[in-house]
């Protein structure tokens, strides 16, 4: 690792603001990256539900604890009629944004 690097990083942990970086709402990020946008100004935002109540098909239903963390590799699925909630639905080619709740 570059001496420069490593000392930027040592100054990160250390909370100071290194040069050429902007404290922003969102966390340090470097000066010239622009911060101020929404989503939705360069995503779209999908909104299709799945009702398991009130649809009639079952499709496939993938949860965020069937994706592997950091890998992104699947290793489980249900269907949708086996819940009582609704779902979102998502695509091929869409980007998955969610959390889960912290372990107790």
């Amino acid at each position: 690792m570059k001496l420069e690097i490593k000392h930027r990083i040592d100054q990160l942990n250390n909370g100071e603001i290194p040069n050429g970086y902007k404290k922003t709402e969102f966390g340090i990020f470097p000066c010239d990256w622009v911060t101020d946008k929404k989503m939705k100004v360069f995503a779209s935002i999908i909104q299709q539900k799945y009702d398991p109540n009130t649809c009639p098909n079952n499709p496939v239903c993938i949860e965020l604890e069937h994706i592997k963390g950091f890998s992104g590799y699947l290793y489980g699925n249900s269907f949708g009629k086996s819940h009582d909630s609704i779902k979102s639905v998502f695509k091929k080619g869409d980007i998955l944004f969610g959390k889960l709740a912290a372990a107790v």
